[in-house]
């Protein structure tokens, strides 16, 4: 609700959600139903969503058995596809199809023409793990820095580093 709230008021483009925005074994269809009626809410904002590890996109998500409002990009592929978020900007979004993902997603990604690309993901940079946990869909930053995305937008350890201004 603050996000949404917070998003009208600042008169944002685009939500982004880099997985985990719900627990796969733990929803409900009231879960489903606040979502969507705070992504309705957003419109006319745009909302991005790429399943993470935890609410992974496959037969049995919530995102399957609901009907999304129209402002709502839920991204459905293992591999990044392009969304025109803005004239000369692209944001790739990949989804997570299962509950372990063991892959590296940007290893074979690279930014395309001259526009500014967004990438949109969930994974866990190696260089950044709890030392408790195990590393799940593991980034390199060198990976990272060979798409040659201009701002990557991604979680799993959640944490913020700044980067260059893009």
């Amino acid at each position: 609700v603050r996000i949404v709230d917070l998003a009208l008021e600042r008169k944002v483009d685009a939500i982004t959600i880099a997985g985990d925005l719900y627990e796969q074994e733990r929803f409900t269809r009231d879960t489903g139903e606040f979502l969507r009626g705070q992504f309705q809410r957003a419109a006319p904002v745009r909302v991005f969503v790429a399943p993470g590890n935890h609410d992974p996109w496959m037969p049995e998500s919530l995102y399957q058995y609901l009907t999304w409002p129209q402002n709502v990009t839920l991204f459905q592929t293992s591999e990044f596809s392009p969304a025109d978020l803005a004239p000369g900007v692209k944001l790739w979004g990949m989804a997570h199809l299962s509950l372990a993902d063991k892959r590296n997603p940007v290893e074979r990604f690279r930014a395309p023409g001259q526009e500014k690309h967004i990438l949109l993901f969930h994974g866990s940079d190696l260089s950044n793990i709890p030392a408790d946990q195990k590393a799940h869909a593991p980034i390199d930053l060198e990976d990272m820095a060979a798409t040659g995305a201009h701002l990557e937008l991604w979680g799993h350890y959640h944490g913020a580093r700044p980067g260059e201004e893009a």
